[in-house]
C-alpha cells in the first residue's frame, strides 16, 4: 500500500477547510447567513492558496537542494 503524502497529512489546510465546511453548512441549512457563506469561501481560498503556496516551497527547496 502506498503511503499517502502532500495535502492528505497537512493538518492547517484541513483544519482551514473544515472551518469552511462548517460555515458552508451553517450558512445554508441551520440558519440562512449570506455572511457565513461569505466568511466560508474567504476560509476556502485561505485553504487553497496555503497549499499553493506550501507546494510552491517545496518544489523551490527541492531546486535549491538539488542544485548545492
Amino acid at each position: 500500500m502506498r503511503k499517502m503524502r502532500g495535502m492528505w497529512k497537512d493538518k492547517i489546510f484541513w483544519g482551514t477547510a473544515g472551518v469552511a465546511l462548517l460555515l458552508y453548512a451553517y450558512g445554508i441549512f441551520l440558519e440562512p447567513s449570506p455572511l457565513a457563506l461569505v466568511i466560508g469561501s474567504v476560509f476556502w481560498a485561505v485553504a487553497f492558496l496555503y497549499l499553493l503556496w506550501a507546494s510552491f516551497r517545496k518544489k523551490v527547496r527541492k531546486i535549491l537542494g538539488s542544485a548545492g
